[in-house]
Parts: structure tokens; C-alpha cells; sequence
């Protein structure tokens, strides 16, 4: 009986200190700042179910579009100064993603 309990309580403390997961090094979210007409960091990597949160501190508006023809669609919608939105990653893939109004600025969701 003490093995039964002493194999629990590991794997409860696994779970809970994220060991045992082959994907525990990726962020479950991330962060992504739009100043000086630039996505940072243009490149993220977040887990599946995963979000991104985009926060627009430019002086113009922004977004944050999914480029066309991806497997994945997903917009911010236009972002103000001071303005956020969070997209939930659900599925797996590299999403590239484009302002709309300043196509030049590009960035990238990997979802592993």
C-alpha cells in the first residue's frame, strides 16, 4: 500500500511542477507589444490552447490578421493606442500574421 501511495504523490507533484510533459518549456501564453510600426518579438512560440495577447503602444492603430489563406483565421480588429486583444490558439501550426492597415509589419505564431 505505501508504493501505490508514494507513485500518486509523485505524479501529482510532476503534474504540478510541469515535469513529465513533453511540451513544458512552451509558454501556455505570450505577449506581443506594436510600437514603432513593428510586432515584438515578430516570432512567438505558445502551447496548444494556448493565447497571444497583441498590445498596441504606437501612435497609430493597428491589427493583428491572420494572412490570407492560412488554417488558422484570427483578427484583432483595429487596436488603438493603449488598446489589447487575446486569440486562443487551438490548433497546431505556424500562423503568419499581418496589420492590415501596414501590411510591411509581419509576424508569427508557432503552436506546438
Amino acid at each position: 500500500m505505501p508504493r501505490v501511495i508514494t507513485i500518486v504523490v509523485l505524479g501529482v507533484v510532476a503534474v504540478l511542477t510541469g515535469c513529465g510533459g513533453g511540451d513544458s518549456g512552451k509558454p501556455a501564453s505570450a505577449d506581443v507589444s506594436i510600437a514603432d510600426f513593428k510586432f515584438s518579438p515578430a516570432a512567438i512560440e505558445v502551447k496548444r490552447g494556448g493565447t497571444v495577447e497583441w498590445r498596441n503602444a504606437d501612435r497609430a492603430q493597428h491589427t493583428a490578421t491572420a494572412e490570407e489563406g492560412s488554417s488558422f483565421q484570427f483578427d484583432t480588429g483595429t487596436l488603438r493606442k493603449g488598446r489589447a486583444r487575446k486569440v486562443k490558439f487551438s490548433r497546431k501550426g505556424t500562423f503568419t500574421y499581418v496589420c492590415s492597415f501596414h501590411p510591411f509589419m509581419q509576424g508569427k505564431v508557432s503552436v506546438k
